[in-house]
């Protein structure tokens, strides 16, 4: 059974939004949907397929998490999770939806450079100077995640 379908004292606080019963339902399933998460999405559209890759940062992984989450124990989701359902699958359902719709927008979306010129072509390998920012990047984060409760939670 699952954390919240074995046990209907902790399904009736979860619907009713009570920290405590938030706090024990993120610490057990934030690992599985940042696993999830860190694989991406792939979704079939007729006969085409496209993949959306995971993030590329824990950072990245941390925000997305959060994002689900904060859907998933939004009034309507909680209220509306059946409890026979298995939460893992209900919550990366919507992590699923969260990184297609980020996806959609992304790519509907220019991104400028920093002189606010939109670019003709986007190079996919990093300068050494953007090696060496993301380096530095995920050592920060690594850190912090040590230093705070999600970072805890995902490792």
């Amino acid at each position: 059974m699952t954390l919240l379908s074995g046990d209907r004292a902790l399904l009736a606080a979860f619907r009713e939004g009570r920290p405590d019963a938030l706090k024990v339902v993120l610490r057990h399933y934030a690992p599985v949907v940042a696993q999830s998460v860190r694989r991406g999405v792939r979704l079939m559209r007729g006969s085409e397929v496209f993949q959306f890759k995971g993030p590329s940062s824990e950072l990245e992984v941390e925000r997305l998490v959060e994002e689900t989450f904060s859907r998933a124990f939004g009034d309507n989701a909680r209220r509306s999770y059946d409890g026979v359902t298995p939460f893992a699958a209900y919550v990366c359902r919507i992590a699923r939806n969260v990184m297609i719709t980020e996806a959609q927008v992304a790519k509907r979306t220019p991104q400028p450079t920093l002189d606010g010129e939109l670019p003709d072509l986007v190079s996919l390998t990093p300068s050494p100077e953007e090696a060496a920012q993301h380096t530095q990047l995920q050592e920060l984060v690594a850190a912090f995640l040590a230093e705070h409760e999600i970072g805890k939670v995902l490792r």
